[in-house]
């Protein structure tokens, strides 16, 4: 009984290795209708196999269907015990979903996910400095350049734009010191303007004040009225 249980999980096993080589088969040749049936009838034998699923993600995304993609990419990402190759595959399926979208904050996003599946990834860590700096993420950025030229046979490059990253952090700091100082002038001279402003309807109104109190009773005695010291541009 034992070794016919055996026997039919060795059938089972190839039968499912079949698959996924017919399954690449079909993706090589762009017959991806074809990759996509292979591949869920191998899942259907190991839903844990990471290579079938990354095949599969792989084709959907070449048919424009990115949500699918991605809902499967991720059912990767929770899969343990997956090799550095699949690693490597899931980070570079993720980078190439970041490409594709336009919105920057979402693309930020899937490039972190990337980085978490490897950490080594050159290309997943350039793209995603490059990111970060326009979104004004100086310091994320230089830690990921930091990492890439840990990695890179030309380190040189990756210091030379973090000292760009530094000068325009330094940029960012003065413009934003003038820019306060002009504000606090901005609003001293406009504080002092309503000052200005008060003290002549003040005045103002004091002087009509008074006609309108002789035209109501002529003979009333007004007591005369303090010297308003104003400026002469008043």
């Amino acid at each position: 009984m034992q070794n016919r249980l055996l026997l039919l999980l060795f059938i089972l096993f190839m039968f499912a290795c079949a698959h996924l080589k017919d399954a690449r088969q079909a993706y090589n040749q762009k017959d991806y209708q074809r990759t996509i049936r292979l591949c869920r009838a191998h899942i259907k034998q190991d839903s844990t196999d990471a290579d079938a699923l990354l095949l599969l993600s792989r084709t959907y995304l070449n048919l424009d269907s990115a949500d699918q993609s991605l809902h499967i990419l991720f059912r990767v990402k929770t899969l343990e015990n997956r090799s550095k190759q699949q690693n490597t595959a899931l980070s570079d399926q993720l980078r190439r979903h970041a490409s594709k979208t336009n919105n920057r904050s979402e693309a930020i996003a899937l490039l972190m996910e990337a980085e978490s599946a490897d950490s080594l990834n050159r290309s997943v860590l350039d793209t995603l400095a490059t990111l970060l700096i326009s979104q004004n993420e100086f310091q994320k950025a230089k830690e990921r350049l930091y990492r890439l030229a840990d990695l890179s046979q030309d380190p040189l490059s990756c210091l030379n734009r973090i000292n760009l990253i530094e000068n325009r952090q330094a940029f960012a700091v003065s413009e934003y010191e003038q820019g306060m100082a002009a504000l606090k002038s901005g609003h001293k001279e406009k504080a002092e303007n309503h000052d200005h402003q008060r003290r002549r309807l003040r005045h103002r109104g004091r002087h009509l004040g008074s006609a309108q109190r002789r035209r109501r009773w002529p003979g009333l005695r007004l007591t005369p009225l303090r010297p308003c010291h104003r400026p002469k541009n008043c």
